[in-house]
């Protein structure tokens, strides 16, 4: 389908230091498995200005 309708971008925004529950956790792992717990965890407690990962 990608021929037709092209590439997507899905972008999730969470506030730094929020609390999320496990779930959370869940619904991103599934729109990419490479962001595990861990690596949410890590970009949620770092010091940078720049949270994209």
């Amino acid at each position: 389908v990608g021929h037709i309708f092209g590439s997507n971008v899905t972008h999730i925004g969470i506030k730094q230091g929020a609390y999320l529950r496990s779930f959370i956790f869940t619904f991103i792992e599934l729109f990419s498995p490479t962001l595990t717990r861990k690596i949410v965890e890590q970009a949620m407690s770092s010091e940078s200005s720049d949270y994209q990962i």
